[in-house]
């Protein structure tokens, strides 16, 4: 049973710790008198584990990690008829245990196997309606517990296991009693062999867990209802019609799930990210205290103007994170929050202690989100023609 039913994420943070003055805080500092590495942890009654880390920016800590390209894949765009380096539209990566990259392609309707120096190694599906096939292609997500490829066909509504050499396992129903769909599909898995995906029946309020198989089961074993976050819409005409998206800016949800199958969830407009249980239970808060910058002046006027709308639509400050994601040792990486792509990270490690900013060499696209695996960043980035070529960074202290 799903305990944990608060709606907003300041409803699950009672009593946050917002000050070093707190009676059961600890306190760590680096150096006689230096108080740059400082954070405090403090166990609420409940048992929650709360660590408050001051804002780098004002404690002067610099990059301690380089992200250093060892791998980049694609080639110019029209260097031949499905070229597999020449990619169309990547909507996910996906990696192995070996290092094999999958790479989702919505516009070939297939996933492209990489091996770990680049080098293609066969394609998994195509067009079509049969089994194994794709009429539109959202993603994939590699469970390596169990050595299965899962992917979403959102059109066709099925679910498609695959075993690593591309074999149909099975398909599963996507949501049984709604059409809503991700075009875009984020799951996640943990090491135990679950598989973490949003509902559409709930209309993507509810993430569900389910336990795989090697060959191909998925059954639903827990769920959790997740926070809603209340965005002003705005209507734009396209040739298809009316469509609402939310204002340039608003809040949103992050969500990513732990080798050990707990979920981190947190809101855009609040560096705070909170460790739940599939019981419900909030476990851990990693909070930076770092204050939203506000969304004024010409830089307010310019979104506005992009967006084709009045100012006064726009919320009053920008967002202070972006996508949240967990390494397989635990590290959060928290995406420097930027409108239209990604380039830099804040690491806590597996105590939620600061540790400082990695930050690619140039910018990734927020499309498919980038994988953060044990000692690499996946990421795909973009040319001027938009051209797309997939790269690989590793993670390097900077002393």
């Amino acid at each position: 049973m799903v305990r944990w039913r608060r709606r907003t994420c300041s409803e699950y943070v009672p009593g946050l710790l917002l000050a070093g003055t707190v009676a059961g805080v600890v306190w760590s500092c680096g150096g006689s008198g230096a108080r740059h590495d400082a954070f405090a942890v403090d166990t609420l009654a409940n048992g929650r584990v709360v660590v408050s880390n001051p804002d780098p920016a004002r404690s002067g800590t610099a990059d301690a990690f380089r992200l250093v390209e060892d791998l980049r894949i694609g080639a110019a765009v029209g260097a031949g008829t499905h070229d597999p380096f020449v990619f169309g539209a990547i909507v996910s990566l996906a990696v192995d245990e070996r290092g094999n990259i999958f790479v989702a392609d919505s516009q070939w309707r297939e996933i492209r196997v990489f091996g770990p120096e680049g080098d293609f190694l066969h394609s998994i599906g195509g067009p079509g309606e049969g089994p194994g096939e794709f009429s539109t292609l959202g993603g994939a997500t590699f469970v390596q517990a169990t050595g299965v490829l899962w992917t979403l066909d959102y059109r066709s509504r099925k679910i498609t296991a695959f075993d690593r050499d591309g074999r149909f396992l099975a398909d599963h129903a996507y949501g049984e009693r709604s059409l809503n769909a991700e075009t875009v599909w984020r799951a996640h898995a943990d090491t135990t062999g679950h598989l973490y995906r949003r509902d559409p029946d709930s209309g993507f309020d509810h993430l569900l867990r389910h336990a795989t198989s090697e060959h191909g089961g998925l059954l639903l074993s827990d769920s959790l209802l997740l926070p809603v976050i209340d965005v002003r819409l705005h209507s734009s005409e396209y040739e298809f019609g009316m469509a609402s998206s939310p204002v340039p800016m608003s809040p949103e949800l992050h969500w990513a799930v732990g080798p050990d199958g707990g979920v981190w969830l947190g809101r855009s407009d609040t560096f705070r990210i909170h460790k739940v249980a599939l019981s419900g239970d909030t476990v851990r808060t990693v909070e930076l205290l770092r204050a939203p910058e506000l969304l004024q002046g010409r830089e307010r006027d310019s979104v506005a103007a992009a967006a084709g709308l009045s100012s006064g639509m726009l919320p009053r400050h920008k967002p202070v994170m972006g996508i949240i994601a967990v390494a397989p040792n635990s590290w959060l990486w928290v995406a420097v929050a930027e409108e239209d792509h990604l380039q830099a990270w804040d690491l806590f490690d597996d105590a939620g202690r600061y540790r400082g900013r990695a930050t690619s060499p140039e910018p990734m696209a927020l499309t498919p989100t980038p994988l953060v695996a044990a000692d690499v960043v996946l990421g795909v980035v973009e040319d001027e023609f938009g051209g797309q070529s997939i790269v690989r960074l590793r993670v390097l202290p900077t002393s």
